[in-house]
């Protein structure tokens, strides 16, 4: 847990007489005023000796120079403001047209969450009804014309109002997983409540950070608590300049299971090996993790359903995140479980029906109730194996049972 801090301590020790320097995490930013462009060369040049020397690897992709607007520490950095990352408001802007109730809400969450209600009560209106399952989900001209007007008011309130983080603050973090892929919200609080979840009032939590992405292939077979502690551990490292080392972290989830996993579980009591790996992953953080009904956080639901693609470099660096010594076998078990048909339950309706439907079956249930051929002769061949056994067998509500055990039919087993 402590590399990462004696990384940075050290890094921050390296380059502390450098001027005019901001340095977040292990990015820095550089800047100069009044210098010309031959100066502000220089300097990069002494920084880059510096750094080098001292046994600091920089990624040459993520290196720009005498630049106007920067990306840096997930904010786009002008000559006079901070603003959200264009890849931000496309998440917006690209949201694509709800096709069922579901959708609705999604879209609902999402401008709860980053705009004003009262701006939009007149622009909303029309989609009101379909959040009612009573209503038939209907798309005319007018709700289109509705749904591309409000997504342009809530990018103009996110420009607006999306804040800059604060260290001070409390801090939650809100991901969520679904089949196509996973997303976040990261907010801090600005209100007096007691709670650290985010529904504790209407407009005491602010944004700071979102982001999605798609799952990708092997992801897409997770067991719903693998896909929900992915989401963890990637909005984790997606937002680790902001919540590494934060002081008051904390997680809010719609899937409870992950209050124990990410809590007080250690790690020789978890028997899945994938769930170790992405609670490894997390160690480098310190946090509280609370439920909370997905009813009540839509808006993580919203980038979990319609993530933005990420470049390829990103989509790499969070294949790697997850990945450990283990991959082949994990990729080998996703493999087997996209050749197998959809798992069911094996409850007792199922086992009743599928033996009615088997003859042989039906001819062992026979025997068991009216007794067995008194030869081994007189026996089917399909049956023989079970001649032995002919003293444990009963029939319990149309179901064969062997002493207290169920005989399961070929077809549940599969």
């Amino acid at each position: 847990m402590a590399s990462g801090d004696g990384y940075n301590q050290r890094y921050d020790n390296i380059i502390a007489d450098v001027a005019r320097k901001s340095k977040c995490v292990d990015d820095v930013i550089m800047w100069d005023n009044d210098e010309s462009i031959a100066d502000h060369w220089w300097r990069i040049i002494d920084y880059l000796i510096l750094v080098g020397s001292n046994g600091i690897i920089l990624n040459p992709k993520k290196f720009q120079f005498c630049q106007r607007e920067v990306n840096f520490a997930g904010f786009l950095i002008t000559q006079d403001d901070v603003k959200p990352l264009p890849k931000y408001l496309d998440g917006i802007r690209n949201f694509p047209r709800p096709t069922n109730i579901s959708d609705v809400r999604s879209f609902f969450g999402l401008v709860n969450q980053v705009s004003h209600y009262a701006r939009l009560t007149d622009l909303m209106a029309p989609f009101k009804p379909l959040l009612s399952p009573k209503t038939r989900f209907r798309w005319d001209d007018n709700l289109e014309q509705s749904f591309q007007l409000a997504k342009l008011e809530i990018i103009k309130s996110i420009k607006e109002g999306v804040k800059i983080f604060d260290p001070s603050r409390i801090t939650t973090l809100s991901p969520d997983w679904s089949k196509t892929g996973i997303g976040y919200f990261l907010y801090q609080k600005y209100c007096d409540c007691p709670s650290n979840i985010t529904t504790c009032c209407d407009n005491g939590w602010r944004i700071t950070l979102a982001g999605s992405r798609f799952l990708h292939k092997a992801e897409k077979n997770y067991w719903p608590v693998e896909g929900e502690a992915l989401a963890v551990a990637w909005a984790l490292e997606d937002t680790r300049f902001f919540t590494i080392g934060c002081g008051d972290l904390h997680i809010q989830t719609d899937h409870r299971p992950l209050v124990k996993l990410f809590g007080d579980r250690t790690l020789d009591e978890i028997d899945n090996k994938r769930l170790i790996n992405l609670k490894e992953k997390t160690m480098a953080w310190k946090f509280e993790i609370h439920h909370v009904p997905g009813r009540s956080i839509p808006a993580p639901d919203a980038t979990s359903r319609h993530p933005q693609e990420r470049c390829l470099e990103e989509s790499l660096s969070a294949i790697r995140m997850v990945c450990d010594a283990d991959e082949m076998e994990m990729c080998i078990v996703a493999g087997a479980r996209t050749s197998l048909p959809p798992m069911q339950a094996v409850t007792w309706e199922r086992v009743r029906d599928e033996t009615s439907r088997d003859g042989w079956l039906l001819q062992l249930i026979d025997m068991a109730e009216d007794g067995f051929p008194d030869s081994l002769q007189l026996m089917p061949p399909q049956l023989l194996p079970y001649w032995r056994f002919r003293d444990n067998l009963s029939v319990i509500d149309g179901v064969l049972m062997f002493g207290s055990r169920v005989v399961v039919p070929p077809q549940v087993a599969r």
